[in-house]
């Protein structure tokens, strides 16, 4: 790998293996930590989530071996639960699915036939984006177990959460064509009673019509979308790899005492302060604060005020807080 390919890749298992030792596990966890946090929604649930922070803790601190016990019995029984929710799911669809074929069997002779199978078709939809969300949930929370194992295969698992976050863009790939259900369905109740056989019969052939075409429209985003969140997600992985390692093609600058010891500047307290409240909006101002003390390294500057992804264990605070 040469340097523009480092700075472009989205590939991090090639990422990884380039950097070699200089990816400690204290970076590793980091990293898992500050990708899982992406995933807040699928992770919402507070046991998920101090899984997450422990992966910090357990990066900056040393932790008992029945503290490593604990969090995973714990995050094990969020698994089961995320498992329980999806099969939960997965009936709910299959439940109203059953119902959209019951009222297209009973349509003609229903005196609300199209108006039950907008109805219905709407519901399997919502069923089917519950079932999705609970879908990625599962596999998120999984991920986040295999993160915090013994042995965790890193890029294979953060390869899970970018599959997670693929299964959220497919479940909204369902959301249009469901709005436009629920729309028609509320046309249709509109338009009151027929006592018209034939006007109720083409009002069902054109329901099922739109019907199909909604159901064809989500079918045909849905694999691209999901496709594009994984890529999407890569990327910012990536990124987030970047900004913990920084370029290995370069030699990182020396930190003088001086910044540090600076009184006007307060270089060290804001660092520590970002890098603890992950206030990387505060950036800026360090790199402020770093000119008021007399740093004129663009390396530290430059990246300081670079919009990019950042995260707890970000290598210019690193450097300036003397960490691994």
């Amino acid at each position: 790998m040469n340097e523009q390919e480092w700075h472009k890749s989205a590939d991090l298992s090639a990422m990884i293996a380039y950097v070699g030792p200089a990816f400690t596990l204290r970076k590793q966890r980091l990293l898992a930590a500050a990708c899982c946090r992406r995933l807040h929604e699928q992770l919402s649930d507070p046991r998920a989530w101090a899984g997450v922070e422990f992966l910090e803790r357990a990066a900056d601190e040393k932790l008992k071996k029945a503290d490593w016990l604990a969090i995973r019995e714990q995050i094990a029984e969020v698994v089961k639960a995320a498992q329980q929710q999806e099969v939960a799911e997965s009936l709910r669809v299959n439940a109203a699915r059953e119902a959209y074929r019951q009222a297209d069997r009973d349509a003609e002779s229903h005196e609300y036939g199209a108006f039950r199978l907008y109805e219905t078709a709407s519901e399997e939809m919502s069923c089917i984006v519950s079932h999705l969300r609970a879908q990625a949930t599962s596999r998120a929370v999984a991920a986040l177990a295999g993160l915090l194992g013994e042995e965790p295969d890193l890029a294979a698992l953060l390869g899970e959460l970018a599959a997670a976050v693929g299964l959220v863009r497919r479940a909204n790939a369902w959301l249009g064509p469901r709005a436009d259900l629920e729309q028609a369905a509320e046309a249709e109740a509109s338009r009151g009673h027929r006592k018209s056989r034939h006007n109720r019969a083409l009002r069902i052939s054109r329901a099922a019509q739109t019907i199909q075409n909604a159901i064809e429209q989500a079918q045909e985003h849905a694999g691209a979308v999901e496709e594009r969140g994984i890529r999407d997600e890569k990327k910012h992985q990536c990124a987030l790899l970047r900004d913990l390692i920084g370029d290995p093609f370069a030699e990182k600058p020396a930190v003088k005492p001086s910044w540090l010891r600076s009184k006007r500047s307060a270089v060290k307290k804001l660092a520590q302060t970002i890098y603890q409240q992950r206030s990387f909006n505060q950036l800026f101002a360090l790199a402020n604060a770093l000119e008021e003390a007399g740093c004129a390294e663009p390396a530290l500057l430059n990246y300081c005020r670079h919009p990019g992804e950042h995260a707890r264990g970000c290598w210019v605070l690193d450097l300036l807080l003397g960490k691994e």
